[in-house]
């Protein structure tokens, strides 16, 4: 099996074995001659340009095992990067050494390129995002590793949101040991994973629950908002049609709902929600107010809900389409009054969650 020299993001210890997994496989300080890395265009990866003089700071991976280098091609090769063979220094006169050259159409930024940097702002969702890649059962293709990648990033931004925690003056405040959760087979599906675990925790009498089967959903944290006008006291809500009514057997899967969208890697709540405004009912937000946030259904789904009030300007009550088009989505937006929605959901015709708590949060708000 060829050495490889790696350059870019998995000179990063914890990528490189979350990507490389168990195996005999070391690294150790390597340097390529003649070369810099560049900060691709619109994206903190590195870029390989030739430069008399320059030296590439990386790691040589030695003794990789075939299962190794297989786990290390399948999470570069998907994204158009290429093998090709250079010559480097790694202490004991010049090596050759495969290296992962990236796609012809990444182009350089002429930005010196840090693994410092990248560490500090993406690091921490890649080193999650990668970890997922071997929990999956079938294995992923190149082409479904491509396709899943975003969601990827997406469910290991949530994991680092999670991880902040939140406060505890009434409910428990857990010490270490307290619970702990344990995989027990592969992550399936596609655009979402459902996982099978085992939990175990500690009983309020003191007492221990111990190996709990559980299966989970494995979704996304979204943005939510409820755009409103203080002046008019007219609220803008969207109707799409939903595959969770369907499939439950509701005659009726079309539902009002608040904009809403899945927190893009990177993105801040506030942020995305900002975005969605734009998307799906063509409106700009400007005071925005975080009403709350709160996971939907938390026996049995890891969705959490980042929930805002915001204020634009509604002149009358109306009816447009909104929505992308490159997205699939067909939207009704609708504007109207408060009161009228709130007649809505005293009948039932609202009938999705954040709504009916966003509509309870802007009347105890406005009273």
């Amino acid at each position: 099996m060829s050495d490889l020299f790696l350059y870019g993001t998995l000179r990063d210890a914890a990528l490189f074995d979350a990507v490389a997994g168990e195996g005999p496989g070391t690294t150790r300080p390597a340097t390529l001659p003649g070369w810099a890395a560049e900060r691709a265009e619109g994206v903190d990866l590195p870029v390989l340009v030739e430069r008399a003089g320059a030296e590439v700071e990386g790691v040589l991976a030695e003794g990789l095992s075939e299962a190794q280098r297989a786990r290390l091609d399948a999470y570069e090769l998907p994204w158009g990067y290429s093998l090709g063979t250079v010559e480097v220094e790694a202490g004991q006169g010049p090596r050759r050494a495969e290296v992962y050259l990236p796609p012809a159409d990444q182009l350089s930024s002429g930005e010196a390129w840090s693994l410092a940097h990248w560490q500090e702002g993406d690091g921490p969702r890649s080193r999650l995002a990668a970890g997922e890649i071997e929990r999956n059962d079938p294995r992923l293709s190149p082409e479904e590793l491509r396709a899943q990648w975003r969601m990827m990033e997406v469910r290991a931004d949530a994991r680092l949101r999670a991880a902040a925690g939140g406060p505890a003056t009434v409910r428990h405040a857990p010490a270490e040991g307290d619970f702990s959760v344990r995989p027990t087979r592969p992550l399936t599906g596609g655009f979402f994973k459902f996982a099978g675990l085992e939990l175990e925790h500690r009983r309020f009498d003191g007492g221990r629950e111990t190996q709990i089967p559980r299966e989970v959903f494995t979704g996304v944290d979204a943005a939510l908002v409820l755009p409103w006008d203080p002046e008019t006291r007219l609220v803008l809500m969207v109707e799409q049609f939903r595959p969770g009514p369907a499939w439950r057997g509701d005659p009726n899967p079309w539902v009002l709902e608040p904009v809403a969208g899945i927190i893009d890697p990177g993105e801040t709540p506030e942020a995305s929600a900002r975005r969605e405004a734009v998307e799906e009912a063509g409106i700009t937000i400007g005071k925005m107010e975080k009403a709350f946030g709160y996971y939907c259904s938390p026996g049995t789904n890891t969705d959490f809900f980042h929930c805002f009030l915001g204020e634009t300007r509604l002149e009358k009550e109306d009816v447009w389409y909104g929505g992308l088009d490159e997205e699939g989505e067909d939207i009704r937006v609708h504007v109207m009054s408060l009161e009228r929605a709130l007649g809505l959901l005293a009948t039932g015709e609202i009938n999705v969650g954040p709504l009916v708590a966003l509509l309870l949060a802007l009347q105890q708000r406005t009273a």
